[in-house]
C-alpha cells in the first residue's frame, strides 16, 4: 500500500509556478478547442509494397476507439494498424497511422462519424509507438477569473517563467493513470505478483513506472535539483538526445547552466541505465523506490524483454508558444487562445496547470 501522501504526489506533482498569478479558467467546452496535430518523426519512404501511412483526423473519439472502428471497415485487427501516440477524445487531433498495403482499396469506403483520412502514402514498415518528434496545440482556455487582455499577459509572464526555469516540468498527466488513479495500484500488484506480464499488465505497470517518474521530479525539486547537476547523474543532450552518465559534476554543471543539457529521471526496468552505483544521483532513485514501498530488484525480476525501462528528461521546452484573446462562440464565454508544441511524450495539461494556478 503506497502512502497516502506519496501517492498524491505521483499523481499531482506541485505546479512550479504557484507563486505568478494564473488565470483559473476551464478547457474543453467543446472539440473544437482542443485541438492536436501530431508532428511525425518522419515521412513516407514511397516504398509500395508493405504499407500505407495515412494522415487521419478524429473529433470526440479516443484513438483506441479509433482504431477499433477502422479495424472494423477494414477487415483487420487492430493491432495491424500502426500508429505513433494516443490522443485525446474531446479534442479535434489529427495524427499518422499505417496500415497494410493490401487494404488501399477499401479506404474509399470508410465511413465513420468523426473520422476523415486526408492523406494516404506508400512506406516500407509499420508506424510504431513512440515514431513521432512531437504534437502542435491549439487550446482555449474558457472561463478565466479575469478580463481576457489581463488573462493573456498573465500567461505570457507564465511561460516566460517557465522557459528561464528550463522547461516545463516533464511529469505525467492524471489520466495516465486511470480514474482515481487506481492504475497504479493494479500495476503495483501485478508487478509484486511476480508473474509474466501480458499486454494489460503491461499497461497497467507502465502507469506504475509513470508515478515512480512523477515522484522523482518532486523529490528533486524539493532539493532544488532540477537544474543541479550530482555526481553520478544520467544526463541528456538536448540538441541529439544521447544520454551519458557525469564523471565532473562541475564541467557538466556549466553545459547545464548554457541550456545544452537536461537532467533525466528513471522509467525504472530491468535495462534501465542508471546512476554510478553509490552516488548522490543513485541514492535520490533509491529514496523513489523506499517511498513506494518497492524492492529495488522487482524490476529485474518482470525481465528486461517486457519491462526494459529507459530514462526520460524531466524538463522540456515549450516551443512556438503564443497567447492571444479569444472570442466568444456558440453561447461560450471568452478566454485565451493558446498556441505551442510539446516534445513527443509530454502533457499539455501540464502546461495548462501552470497556467492557471496560483493567486
Amino acid at each position: 500500500m503506497i502512502d497516502p501522501g506519496v501517492r498524491e504526489q505521483m499523481l499531482a506533482p506541485p505546479p512550479a509556478s504557484t507563486l505568478l498569478p494564473g488565470i483559473g479558467g476551464s478547457i474543453k467546452h467543446r472539440c473544437e478547442d482542443f485541438v492536436v496535430d501530431e508532428i511525425p518523426a518522419y515521412g513516407a519512404d514511397g516504398r509500395e509494397d508493405r504499407h500505407l501511412l495515412l494522415r487521419v483526423r478524429k473529433r470526440g473519439m479516443s484513438t483506441p476507439e479509433m482504431l477499433k472502428i477502422l479495424a472494423r471497415d477494414l477487415a483487420l485487427q487492430p493491432h495491424e494498424i500502426g500508429c505513433a501516440g494516443r490522443k485525446d477524445r474531446e479534442a479535434v487531433t489529427t495524427q499518422w497511422l499505417s496500415v497494410p498495403i493490401a487494404s488501399a482499396s477499401q479506404l474509399e469506403a470508410v465511413s465513420i462519424d468523426g473520422f476523415e483520412i486526408l492523406e494516404s502514402h506508400p512506406h516500407g514498415q509499420k508506424l510504431r509507438t513512440g515514431h513521432l518528434h512531437g504534437n502542435q496545440f491549439a487550446i482555449v482556455i474558457r472561463e478565466p477569473g479575469i478580463d481576457a487582455a489581463t488573462a493573456v499577459q498573465r500567461v505570457r509572464d507564465k511561460a516566460m517563467f517557465i522557459e528561464s526555469s528550463g522547461g516545463l516540468e516533464n511529469v505525467f498527466g492524471e489520466q495516465r493513470f486511470g480514474h482515481d488513479g487506481a492504475n497504479i495500484e493494479d500495476g503495483l500488484a501485478f508487478l509484486q505478483a511476480g508473474k509474466r506480464l501480458g499486454p494489460k499488465a503491461k499497461f497497467l505497470v507502465s502507469a506504475l513506472q509513470s508515478a515512480l517518474f512523477n515522484l522523482y521530479v518532486v523529490l528533486r525539486k524539493e532539493q532544488g535539483w532540477l537544474r543541479q547537476v550530482l555526481p553520478g547523474d544520467m544526463l541528456q543532450r538536448r540538441e541529439s538526445g544521447g544520454m551519458f552518465r557525469v564523471e565532473d559534476a562541475s564541467v557538466e554543471q556549466l553545459r547545464m547552466d548554457r541550456g545544452e543539457l537536461v537532467v533525466s529521471g528513471p522509467i525504472f526496468g530491468a535495462k534501465m541505465r542508471g546512476p554510478q552505483e553509490g552516488s548522490p544521483a543513485a541514492l535520490l532513485e533509491q529514496e523513489v523506490l523506499r517511498r513506494a514501498g518497492l524492492d529495488p530488484e522487482v524490476f529485474a525480476r518482470a525481465g528486461g524483454k517486457r519491462l526494459p525501462g529507459t530514462r526520460r528528461p524531466v524538463q522540456v521546452p515549450v516551443m512556438d508558444f503564443s497567447a492571444s484573446e479569444a472570442a466568444a462562440v456558440d453561447g461560450l464565454p471568452e478566454g485565451v487562445q493558446l498556441r505551442f508544441s510539446l516534445p513527443a511524450g509530454s502533457y499539455a495539461t501540464r502546461l495548462i496547470t501552470e497556467l492557471q494556478c496560483g493567486t
